[in-house]
């Protein structure tokens, strides 16, 4: 006769699941608000990139068009979008690392075939 505990599994597997859920729910909520935004040294260009390093913003001084040449512009945006992107990178990483060391704490789970006898 099959117990309940037999038909729905352990309870604390259950939790563990439901647990390492809520930690990756978690983390993806906050990678999708990920942005980094980083600055020329003169500070007359910012790019803000979102979590996947795609431009969502880019701003000029008021006096960009006096104070570089096409070439130089193109050069520092490019310059700042990369800089964006690395950190937003970065940031990414972090989330990952912490994403992992969150799982690290948990119990290890069951493999799915233990206590299956052929």
């Amino acid at each position: 006769m099959s117990s309940e505990r037999d038909r729905v599994g352990h309870p604390d597997t259950l939790t563990q699941i439901q647990e390492q859920i809520r930690i990756i729910e978690e983390t993806q909520r906050q990678r999708v608000l990920l942005t980094a935004t980083a600055l020329s040294r003169d500070k007359r260009v910012r790019v803000t990139v979102n979590t996947n390093g795609m431009v969502i913003e880019t701003r000029f001084a008021s006096d960009i068009s006096q104070v570089f040449t096409a070439d130089e512009l193109a050069k520092t945006v490019t310059e700042v979008v990369q800089a964006a992107a690395a950190a937003v990178d970065c940031k990414n990483q972090e989330l990952i690392a912490s994403l992992a060391a969150k799982q690290a704490l948990l119990p290890r789970m069951p493999e799915p075939a233990e206590g299956i006898s052929a």
